[in-house]
């Protein structure tokens, strides 16, 4: 793995929040927080994802219902 040098300007206040949050998570350094914070960014992806097949799953149960609605009426009147 290479090593890269990572630098950013961040306010006092972001510079706590990221002290507090290795604190909470009980992460050792900023290389840590980073990690941490990209598995995360990962995992909300992938909840995204999973929450719009849901929608789209719900859609189309849905229109199913519809149309087995419409076909046994259409049954009935035959």
């Amino acid at each position: 793995m290479i090593k890269t040098t990572f630098r950013a300007t961040i306010s006092d206040t972001d510079l706590d929040w990221i002290q507090d949050y290795k604190e909470e998570h009980d992460l050792k350094n900023n290389a840590e927080v980073i990690h941490h914070l990209m598995k995360l960014a990962e995992e909300n992806e992938k909840n995204s994802k999973w929450t719009k097949d849901l929608s789209d799953i719900r859609k189309q149960q849905r229109f199913t219902k519809e149309q087995v609605a419409i076909l046994t009426e259409m049954v009935k009147l035959i």
